[in-house]
């Protein structure tokens, strides 16, 4: 049994990893075909998720890795970020903005992260930020179909390449040509989600 107060982080056991990835692949495949369509859910949930994982991270470094103190904060934390986004619905579009742009940014060149292509990444996702509160539908659609491809395909690639353990993904992340052929595919179900979202828009109402 998992003794939430005392066990580290990085020795939750491989079941409960992998009930997790599974989750989130659920998540990136709502993220990828229907994101602008439930879009209020989605803004919600990434205010919930992206609260809820600075703050998770940051308590469990504080605390030497504990998990229990890691949670606790991550989902007040990521009430707290929801509930932010919806009443200031203008952060949450900027926040998809953001994080589709880096999503995609990072895609480009290659998921290198040195100092030059960090500092591309963050203007590109600032700008991302900034175009999404202009040109809303557009944008949020291309962020979460990026947002989403980049989860489910990280995510299917925990299986097949690491076989369900953290080690022998991170191993087989190192290998060459492997960022490659993920960002490729990465960028294959950007674009098929991109699609599928833009053919499920609902008309704009005539006034």
């Amino acid at each position: 049994m998992l003794e939430f107060s005392s066990v580290n982080l990085a020795e939750i056991p491989p079941q409960h990893m992998q009930a997790a990835v599974a989750v989130f692949i659920a998540i990136g495949t709502l993220y990828c075909f229907l994101g602008y369509r439930a879009f209020k859910f989605v803004i919600g949930l990434t205010g919930f998720m992206f609260a809820g994982a600075v703050a998770g991270a940051c308590a469990g470094w504080m605390t030497g890795g504990n998990l229990l103190a890691a949670l606790i904060t991550a989902v007040v934390a990521g009430v707290i970020g929801a509930g932010a986004v919806f009443f200031f619905y203008r952060v949450g579009v900027f926040l998809l903005g953001l994080l589709g742009a880096a999503v995609i940014a990072r895609a480009a060149l290659g998921g290198q992260s040195d100092l030059a292509a960090s500092a591309i990444v963050l203007a590109a996702a600032v700008f991302g930020g900034l175009t999404a509160l202009f040109l809303e539908r557009p944008l949020i659609t291309v962020a979460t179909a990026a947002i989403g491809a980049w989860i489910v395909i990280n995510g299917i690639a925990f299986f097949v390449l690491g076989n369900g353990a953290i080690e022998a993904f991170e191993s087989a992340l190192s290998k060459d040509n492997t960022q490659s052929m993920l960002i490729l595919y990465g960028l294959v179900l950007t674009v098929a989600g991109a699609l599928t979202q833009f053919a499920t828009h609902k008309p704009k109402e005539q006034t």
